[in-house]
């Protein structure tokens, strides 16, 4: 049987003297000695003293509700103003592991203090002056602390059962009993904000994720996989600024190739903010022509090249075609014209020149559009030239008959 001391129906114990009045407060041989000043029995009450020294019972029962002095209760120290207590309130906020003043207030040191304010309800751990209803600060002391905030649940707490949630945020409601979620985490270790049964590790409902601030390494970034080989991840994806500003699909240090080797740098795919892609290229590149990465108004930009078994290109309209080489009103240059073109500049009519492709490119379904332009004159030009022949045939039968 455990020891017990019992004060029944008791509504107010004003000093620790007062259970000196009491009788029948068994110890735990049974004795009760007061007014001694011995510490060689296993328990002993001080009468006209605010200090109960060394009870060793094992609980303590209040009908009504216990006082314990006006001032605080003192747990293992001793009354000396300035040493440290383990529990005592200020006529006010209740100080656990704490030190107080010689006019009773909260000392200086009591940053390491649990403090509850009974005005507000705000507990304070480290905070003498709590402005939350948990209210945490970790001084200079804490630096052997591996937490400041720990909740841990047993290695056989089932991550699926029955508990809604090991830690929850939410707003009640207009009608009792309703609630919504802002940030939920189950037992399953998956995080919800917006939603209580969240399907992934961080799911979030009814709302965006949205990343700001340039750090160290560059600008808002994301970085994806990553183990013991690649400790920064495989891929990053940072929004860059500059002169052309956008997405930065880059590799981070150590990062796989994919062919056993490692690999590191920017711009594997930049996605600009006026929509424009470009992949393998710096899209602020200027070359020596002063030519720029988007040159013109494209929508996909690739460096090195493209290797694919097939393409189709279309065009907007038939017009764009060179069918129109075939109708009657086109005005098929003669080739004396044609030649002196050549002549002159170097290149076919209509047909960009060197330096205007090494310059501005080509347009793939233009430039096909163009070659078959020529083609179909050609065409034209060997059917005239197949009549003149047929006519001078005719003439040579004609001399050679006479």
């Amino acid at each position: 049987m455990n020891p017990k001391i019992k004060l029944p129906l008791l509504t107010c114990l004003t000093y620790v003297g007062i259970l000196s009045a009491q009788t029948n407060i068994p110890t735990k041989n049974g004795k009760v000695e007061t007014g001694t000043t011995s510490t060689s029995k296993q328990s002993h009450i001080k009468e006209n003293n605010t200090k109960l020294t060394s009870i060793k019972y094992d609980k303590l029962y209040v009908a009504d509700f216990l006082k314990v002095g006006n001032n605080s209760l003192w747990l293992n120290s001793s009354q000396t103003t300035g040493n440290e207590n383990r529990l005592f309130s200020t006529n006010g906020p209740l100080v656990v592991n704490g030190v107080h003043s010689a006019n009773g207030s909260v000392a200086a040191s009591a940053g390491q203090n649990t403090i509850i304010n009974p005005d507000t309800g705000n507990m304070g751990v480290g905070v003498p002056n709590p402005h939350a209803k948990l209210d945490i600060r970790m001084n200079e002391t804490n630096f052997f602390a591996q937490s400041g905030l720990r909740l841990t649940t047993p290695f056989t707490f089932p991550q699926n059962n029955n508990l809604e949630s090991l830690f929850q945020i939410r707003r009640e409601g207009a009608t009792p009993n309703t609630f919504s979620s802002y940030l939920t985490v189950n037992p399953n270790g998956n995080t919800g904000i917006g939603i209580t049964e969240p399907k992934s590790k961080l799911h979030v409902h009814d709302g965006r994720i949205q990343i700001t601030g340039n750090n160290s390494n560059g600008g808002p970034m994301m970085i994806f996989g990553g183990d013991e080989n690649a400790p920064n991840g495989q891929w990053g994806i940072e929004y860059a600024s500059g002169n052309v500003s956008g997405l930065n699909f880059w590799k981070p240090l150590g990062s796989s190739n994919g062919s056993g080797g490692s690999t590191f740098g920017n711009h594997f795919m930049f996605l600009a903010d006026n929509g424009k892609v470009s992949i393998g290229l710096d899209p602020n590149f200027v070359n020596t022509n002063g030519k720029e990465t988007f040159e013109g108004d494209y929508k996909l930009y690739v460096g090195t090249g493209i290797l694919t078994e097939k393409v189709r290109i279309t065009v907007r309209s038939s017009e764009d075609w060179a069918d129109y080489v075939f109708r009657d009103d086109y005005n098929l240059l003669p080739l004396n014209d044609v030649e002196k073109h050549i002549e002159e500049k170097g290149h076919l009519p209509n047909v960009p020149s060197a330096e205007d492709v090494a310059k501005f490119g080509i347009d793939v379904a233009k430039m096909d559009a163009k070659l078959l332009e020529k083609i179909e004159e050609l065409t034209l030009y060997v059917i005239q030239l197949k009549k003149e022949n047929e006519d001078i045939k005719k003439l040579l039968d004609k001399k050679v008959n006479k």
